[in-house]
């Protein structure tokens, strides 16, 4: 090995250390990596998740790092995501199409974490929530280890569609819907260790109405686990 050589491995082997001798503070150890299944099948998760919330608790319950991750415009089945974690015990919750419907109450532990519309928060009238998907996992960080591990996405919203036709003939203001909606006995908060929670509430789904077809057209999102029914 010439002197020159020498010299060059020299200069190298501060950096190189960085990331073999001390990975935890410099380089991601963690590669977790989001699925999504339906019926048994794996479906390409951009046509059904665009976006995801990540929060990552500590063995203490304790938030330790949130990141949102963009899904759209990814192809193949899967999403993976880097972190930097300590050693220990770590517990993931994954919140899938949280927008405008929903907001993430109270995430400063897995206990208290509730999604709900910030409607239903401010004492207003709900109309939907989102077409929300929720994964969790437990995983545990080894000392100077690379962890890969993934985390299953699951649907837990229930998506209605109603189409009211031949309303041709009823006479409204101004081509105003000729219909209202509110569906009665649904959950409005749901806990991704408890399911559906809190009160039964009445939503009230807007829609479209085509007057000149004389058609209402509906397409709303509630919390799967709630029995309900419509009424017009």
């Amino acid at each position: 090995m010439t002197l020159r050589s020498i010299r060059l491995v020299f200069l190298l082997a501060p950096f190189l250390a960085g990331y073999i001798f001390e990975p935890l503070a410099e380089c991601d150890n963690v590669s977790i990596v989001f699925r999504y299944q339906e019926k048994g099948a794996e479906r390409q998760i951009s046509e059904h998740i665009e976006q995801v919330h990540l929060l990552v608790y500590g063995q203490d319950k304790k938030s330790v790092q949130q990141h949102i991750l963009n899904f759209d415009g990814q192809s193949g089945i899967y999403y993976s995501n880097g972190l930097n974690l300590t050693p220990g015990r770590y517990r993931l919750v994954a919140v899938g199409n949280a927008f405008e419907n929903t907001v993430l109450d109270a995430p400063g532990n897995p206990e208290s974490l509730r999604l709900t519309n910030p409607a239903y928060l401010a004492g207003g009238r709900v109309t939907s929530n989102d077409s929300l998907y929720l994964g969790q996992k437990e995983i545990e960080v080894s000392p100077y280890e690379c962890l890969r591990d993934t985390v299953d996405m699951a649907s837990i919203h229930l998506n209605l569609n109603i189409l009211i036709k031949g309303l041709q003939r009823m006479n409204t203001k101004n081509g105003n819907s000729p219909v209202s909606i509110s569906m009665n006995g649904l959950r409005p908060v749901f806990s991704p260790l408890k399911g559906a929670i809190d009160q039964q509430q009445t939503y009230y789904p807007g829609g479209t109405y085509y007057d000149t077809l004389g058609l209402f057209v509906n397409r709303f999102n509630i919390f799967s686990g709630s029995d309900s029914f419509v009424a017009l």
